[in-house]
């Protein structure tokens, strides 16, 4: 390969990649389409984490669209520190659902 592509290689990958590995361990697309790059993500995928992922050297926090388990949005910021101590108790509140013991059933017919 040429030096200019390594080069090109590099700068795409630090600078503006396709992905990003959360907590999880998942590979989450960066979404590029609005005025700052993006990911959706589970809420607790991102738990243990205090800050959230970067790109452009570590200098861009992406924006987390952070998602409930069920995948509905929950909450958008870049400032995960802040996030977790002041937005995340009102919104794991939000999260927190009353399950009735019918659903915990088993339907007739599945196993």
């Amino acid at each position: 390969m040429e030096p200019d592509r390594k080069m090109g290689a590099w700068w795409r990958q630090e600078w503006a990649p396709s992905s990003v590995t959360v907590p999880s361990g998942r590979k989450v697309a960066i979404s590029y389409e609005d005025d700052v790059p993006a990911i959706e993500v589970k809420i607790q995928e991102m738990f243990g984490a205090e800050k959230g992922p970067t790109i452009a050297g570590g200098s861009l926090p992406l924006q987390l669209r952070l998602m409930s388990p069920a995948t509905r949005p929950a909450a958008v910021t870049q400032d995960l520190t802040s996030f977790w101590a002041q937005s995340y108790p009102a919104v794991r509140k939000d999260l927190v659902c009353v399950v009735p013991p019918t659903c915990l059933l088993p339907v007739a017919g599945s196993s």
